[in-house]
């Protein structure tokens, strides 16, 4: 019986794209480690579409955080308290958050920069380190504020036509929220007169079938409020 060319051109293509996404040396095992991002690899399953790629893209390399940090020059930081539905290495280490980034401070007011833009690392091992050279792996990101150093995330301020056609974002949302989720990442993107007001980007402990907690639906900052 001749097997079905279709069936192995597949196949053959699957094997192909598997052997180059063999898993990189994990960040555990590096103590040295260079970069803040975590390079996650993606299933291979299907033949995902263009559209849809944008935005997986999006959850796996959403910003390099050393190279962001540096480039704002320094921020006021903090430790944060975990919340149950944060990702959680299996490793010794402890929440911070980044805030107040020195090269915004000319663009914004302090109390809109203080309360409007919070970055959220894991950091690992007993020793926080210094603001340039701190092992740590990006949490989240919350923002209400416009700042192209953000990248892909970029979001605050964009229309529904952009998050649509460059992002791929599914525009079905559910009140005045975009909601996208992949694997344990989720994007969650307030929307107000056509546009993006506000976002939160996570990596989560939680499973693709529980329901995102409500507590993530508002902006609040688990940092010291600015003073008057």
């Amino acid at each position: 019986m001749k097997s079905d060319p279709k069936l192995w051109l597949g196949s053959t293509l699957l094997s192909f794209m598997v052997s180059c996404t063999q898993p990189q040396t994990s960040l555990h095992e590096d103590k040295g480690v260079k970069d803040s991002v975590v390079h996650k690899v993606d299933e291979l399953t299907e033949v995902v579409p263009q559209k849809k790629q944008a935005l997986i893209n999006v959850f796996n390399h959403p910003l390099y955080l050393k190279q962001y940090k540096q480039k704002k020059r320094g921020a006021n930081s903090s430790a944060i308290t975990q919340q149950p539905y944060y990702y959680r290495p299996d490793t010794t280490g402890s929440y911070f958050s980044y805030f107040w980034f020195q090269q915004l401070r000319s663009q914004y007011p302090a109390k809109q920069l203080f309360d409007g833009l919070v970055i959220k690392t894991f950091i690992y091992g007993e020793e926080i380190g210094t603001y340039e050279d701190a092992s740590e792996e990006l949490i989240g990101i919350k923002s209400m504020l416009a700042d192209p150093d953000l990248g892909v995330l970029d979001l605050v301020g964009k229309d529904l036509l952009f998050l649509e056609s460059e992002l791929g974002l599914t525009i079905n949302f559910k009140e005045q929220y975009i909601i996208e989720r992949h694997n344990s990442f989720a994007l969650i993107i307030y929307i107000e007169n056509q546009k993006a007001q506000w976002f939160n980007y996570l990596h989560t402990s939680l499973q693709p079938n529980v329901e995102i907690p409500e507590a993530l639906l508002y902006f609040e900052e688990q940092v010291p409020k600015a003073k008057p």
